[in-house]
C-alpha cells in the first residue's frame, strides 16, 4: 500500500516505500505524520478556492457528455443502426454470441451479440444488453428468446451459439443451450476461444508464485475493508485526505491478467 500524496511529492517514509500493514492505526499515524501533513498544506496553498475544484468537475461532466454526443452522431452518421437492420434481414443464417455480466450499479446484465453472413463477409454485430433478474439458465433462455423477438429473429434461422463454459450455459440437460437446441436441433454450441485461453492462463498462474501472492494481498485488503465499520473509517480517510470515495469489489481470481 502506498500514499500516492507523498510519493507524488518525493516524501521518504514508510508509505512512499510500499507497506503490507492495513491496520487503521498506522494509517492514522501517516496521516498525522509531518510529511503527509506537509503534503497537505502544499495542495492547500495550490488550491486558490473552492470554485477550481467545481470548474474541474464540471468540465469532466461536460467532456463526458461531449463524448456522449459524438458517439450519437457517429452512430447516426454513419447509419451503424440501419446497415445491422439491413444485415440482419439480409442474412438467412444467424449465430449468437451471449454473457453475463454486471454494471457499476451492480445490476446483472446479458449482452448478445450477433454474427452474420452479408456478400459472403461474416460480420458480427452487437444486439442488445438487456437486465436480467437472476442467471439460471431458464432465465437466460427467456431473456435472449425476447432479445431475438425484438428484432424479428426467428429461432430456426440460429444456426450455432458461442458462450462461456459455465454450467448455465452450456449444461448437457438444462442448459441455455441444451434448451434452445430442444427447440432448434441444428444449433452448434461453442465454447468461447477466448473463455478457454482465459481459464488457460488463470490455471497457468497458480505455477506462479508472484502471482498468487499478488492476488492474496489483493483479496486481504478487500477483506479488511469489506466490514461496515471499515468503510465507514475508509471514507472518513477520503475526506481527510481529499481523494475520490471508493466502494470495495470482490476479488476472485486472477484471470483479468
Amino acid at each position: 500500500m502506498y500514499c500516492t500524496l507523498c510519493v507524488r511529492e518525493k516524501k521518504h517514509n514508510l508509505f512512499t516505500a510500499g507497506t503490507s500493514n492495513f491496520r487503521v492505526k498506522t494509517m492514522e499515524m501517516h496521516i498525522k505524520g509531518v510529511d503527509h501533513k506537509a503534503v497537505l498544506d502544499a495542495q492547500h496553498l495550490r488550491r486558490n478556492n473552492v470554485q477550481i475544484a467545481v470548474n474541474r468537475m464540471v468540465c469532466a461532466r461536460s467532456k463526458a457528455v461531449i463524448a456522449a454526443k459524438r458517439n450519437v452522431y457517429y452512430l447516426a452518421k454513419e447509419l451503424l443502426l440501419t446497415h445491422k437492420n439491413k444485415s440482419l434481414n439480409n442474412s438467412t443464417f444467424k449465430g449468437l454470441m451471449t454473457d453475463e455480466s454486471t454494471d457499476i450499479s451492480v445490476e446483472k446484465l446479458l449482452c448478445t451479440y450477433v454474427n452474420l453472413i452479408n456478400d459472403g463477409d461474416l460480420e458480427t454485430h452487437y444486439l442488445c444488453n438487456t437486465k436480467i433478474t437472476a442467471c439460471d439458465a431458464a432465465t437466460v433462455t427467456q431473456t435472449i428468446k425476447e432479445q431475438l423477438q425484438n428484432y424479428n429473429i426467428d429461432l430456426s434461422d440460429i444456426t450455432g451459439v458461442r458462450t462461456d463454459g459455465a454450467a448455465v450455459m452450456t449444461g448437457r440437460e438444462n442448459g441455455f443451450v441444451a434448451r434452445f437446441k430442444r427447440e432448434n436441433p441444428a444449433i452448434g454450441g461453442t465454447h468461447c476461444a477466448a473463455h478457454k485461453l482465459n481459464l488457460c492462463a488463470q490455471q497457468a498462474a497458480v505455477a506462479i508464485p508472484a502471482l498468487q501472492r499478488y492476488q492474496r494481498a489483493v483479496g486481504s485488503i478487500y477483506g479488511y475493508f469489506n466490514s461496515s465499520s471499515r468503510q465507514a473509517r475508509l471514507k472518513e480517510m477520503h475526506v481527510i485526505l481529499d481523494t475520490d470515495d471508493v466502494q470495495p469489489a470482490v476479488t476472485s481470481t486472477i484471470n483479468a491478467l
